[in-house]
């Protein structure tokens, strides 16, 4: 389970690495008109509520054209970063915009994927914390365990990174180890 936790704060570290790129991309699409407009958030100091950005006039001025190119380029982009994630590390992987929607998604059209920010493991990644859930996920029908973690910029929320994976593959790997220890056990000496 910490596998899963450690995994999607590196994820969230890549994304928010100024050298990546994804950090400006984020920010822009936020700006977008057709992105996530004021849907960044802003770290509370002294704990408290996470709380959108104002207008931010630090970003520069808007241009709608670039804007748009920049929104349907990053979500390509976004999209091969979470299969290339969950390629390595066997998760589904969700990026999602600050306020909970799916940007990109390993494993199913991000229309599908329902809105995350009412679940515990989002809250705790926009209050800038790695937390992990388990629950029922209506897309796969299976129950999941989730981890998310948070995609920064300073004190911005830009995005949260979430992966999944079913209880039973976490179960299993363990149930295979155990029978191994087991039989290894019942072996005369």
């Amino acid at each position: 389970m910490r596998t899963l936790e450690v995994e999607a704060f590196l994820a969230a570290n890549a994304l928010q690495d100024p050298l990546s790129g994804y950090a400006a991309d984020f920010e822009a699409y936020a700006r977008s008109q057709h992105g996530w407009s004021g849907r960044i958030l802003v770290l509370p100091s002294q704990g408290g509520q996470p709380r959108r950005s104002g207008d931010r006039t630090t970003i520069g001025p808007t241009n709608a054209i670039s804007e748009t190119a920049t929104a349907t380029s990053m979500a390509g982009r976004l999209q091969q970063v979470a299969l290339r994630y969950a390629s390595d590390t066997g998760a589904r992987v969700t990026i999602l915009d600050g306020l909970g929607s799916a940007l990109a998604d390993s494993a199913y059209p991000t229309s599908t994927v329902l809105n995350q920010f009412g679940q515990s493991e989002f809250q705790a990644a926009i209050r800038g914390q790695v937390r992990q859930a388990v629950r029922f996920d209506p897309l796969s029908r299976a129950v999941t365990l989730y981890v998310a973690a948070p995609i920064r910029r300073g004190d911005l929320i830009l995005g949260v990174v979430q992966l999944g994976q079913p209880v039973t593959t976490i179960t299993a790997g363990a149930r295979s180890l155990l029978l191994r220890l087991a039989a290894f056990g019942s072996w005369p000496c």
